[in-house]
């Protein structure tokens, strides 16, 4: 199987887990209590400045993480990383959906995150070329 490919497919492993991720997110706040939730801590804004710190860092990691990407995608060694790393980067998002709606127990959070994971799949793909293996730095003819 080409470089290529597998990267894809650790993409998509990435949504797959992110779905999962998300499904699990939307039920938490159904069993268990949220601990920042509006009614809790008098209003809504600390549950609000909660889910704007999580979003910020969604958005923030995506350039590092696909210029971390691109320069893997040239490493002799890297190409395992790169597909874990490719992995993560998907799925992620829903993790940050996780903790916002198990803390404020708003749903519509962990839908929202999940949101990111086929915008951040489409990114990757876009952004990473993975080259054939006798391209790769450290392989091949090299004068």
């Amino acid at each position: 199987m080409s470089p290529g490919r597998r990267f894809a497919l650790a993409g998509l492993a990435g949504f797959l887990l992110a779905a999962i991720l998300s499904l699990i997110a939307w039920f938490v706040p159904t069993f268990v209590p949220a601990l920042i939730a509006p009614a809790r801590v008098g209003g809504p804004t600390i549950p609000r400045l909660v889910l704007l710190g999580l979003g910020f860092l969604a958005v923030a990691e995506l350039p590092l993480l696909l210029i971390a990407m691109v320069r893997l995608s040239y490493s002799a060694q890297g190409q395992t990383i790169l597909n874990l790393t490719h992995l993560a980067y998907v799925a992620f998002p829903a993790v940050y959906g996780l903790l916002g709606s198990g803390l404020t127990g708003e749903r519509w959070w962990a839908g929202l995150m999940f949101i990111l994971a086929p915008v951040r799949l489409v990114m990757s793909l876009l952004a990473v070329q993975v080259p054939p293996p006798a391209k790769v730095l450290g392989r091949g003819d090299r004068k």
